[in-house]
């Protein structure tokens, strides 16, 4: 019995050491203060300081797991800390979900436009597709939090489509949808459909803000003009999604973004046999296409709008040719012109 009462005692003791170190850990301490200074951490008071780096060090440990699987060649993808390390699973889902109930929205527009996209059989396609090395892409932003990344995935596709028109990369305002379109959480149908009839300025003449504001959309600033847009179909398929990234440009996408594996993403090939191709959370924007030299992985360049601290320079290497993984090909769109606009 007194054994018993040994093993007993020892065990409740290892179980509280394990409670402290989760907790506070003293030895990140320095890590911890840093990671806060360069994400201007602040909270409320010591209760919430606690509750985050406990959150923080439990996130860290699955990135040392994650990292110490992939060093040895059973992930294709590397993990770190970001901005996100100290949300809970619920904190971060609802950050995706505001994105969720817009994915729905798959009406085509369809008056004369100025070219199609030639669909052959036969067509040949680059074996690799880089839209940034050709001037179709403007720097990687940061959404905030009262933005959404439908208003990104948007703005991208149309920068793309209006610098392949005009020549000129116009980074364009997400404030102006924010503040102007007059609907809450506005599908992706009703975001076309208000730049088709008022046009969007430059985000240098309506800027990026910390909080949605009164419209003050100025027409003589008008910078990019719309027809509508078009879903790629069939939908889900990826072999259709490289033709039109390939011929057309960069594409406007949704995807599946709820893993802790996404919210942590470094870099490598992002392979997540967990991921959803039907339950889409987040839009974001396919700028190219490749294969890794040294797994043989094939990959999607993915634009995000997390800012450069998140990823690869703010950019994702999404699975490709995986059986459509994480909905990549799933909601695919891209804007186009008529041929007098």
């Amino acid at each position: 019995m007194k054994l018993l009462m040994v093993f007993l005692v020892a065990a409740l003791a290892s179980v509280a050491t394990a409670r402290v170190r989760r907790v506070a850990d003293t030895d990140r301490d320095g890590d911890w203060m840093a990671w806060k200074a360069k994400y201007q951490k602040v909270y409320e008071d010591a209760e919430e300081d606690t509750l985050r780096r406990g959150i923080w060090q439990e996130k860290l440990r699955t990135i040392g797991h994650h990292n110490l699987a992939h060093s040895l060649g059973e992930k294709s993808f590397t993990l770190e800390v970001n901005q996100f390390t100290d949300m809970t699973t619920e904190e971060y889902s609802s950050l995706l979900r505001s994105s969720l109930k817009r994915q729905k929205s798959t009406r085509t527009y369809a008056p004369n436009r100025c070219s199609s996209v030639a669909l052959a059989g036969n067509l040949e396609l680059p074996a690799s597709v880089d839209w940034r090395q050709d001037g179709y892409v403007t720097p990687v932003k940061n959404q905030g939090e009262i933005s959404d990344s439908i208003e990104f995935s948007v703005t991208g596709a149309l920068e793309g489509q209006w610098f392949k028109k005009s020549g000129h990369l116009i980074s364009l305002s997400e404030q102006q949808i924010t503040d102007c379109i007059g609907v809450a959480d506005p599908s992706l149908d009703q975001i076309y459909k208000y730049i088709e009839a008022k046009g969007i300025e430059s985000d240098t003449d309506y800027p990026p803000s910390e909080e949605q504001q009164s419209c003050a959309y100025n027409p003589a600033k008008r910078a990019a003009a719309v027809s509508g847009f078009d879903t790629i179909t069939p939908a889900g398929n990826e072999t259709v999604l490289q033709t039109y990234v390939a011929t057309v440009g960069p594409i406007s996408v949704y995807v599946d973004a709820s893993q802790d594996s996404f919210q942590l993403y470094s870099n490598g090939v992002y392979d997540e046999t967990k991921c959803s191709s039907a339950n889409l959370d987040h839009a974001m924007l396919v700028v190219g296409y490749g294969t890794d030299q040294q797994t043989g992985l094939d990959y999607w360049i993915v634009k995000n709008s997390w800012g450069p601290d998140w990823g690869m320079g703010g950019y994702i290497w999404m699975s490709r040719n995986k059986e459509n993984q994480c909905g990549i090909a799933t909601s695919a769109t891209y804007p186009f012109f008529t041929c007098d606009q």
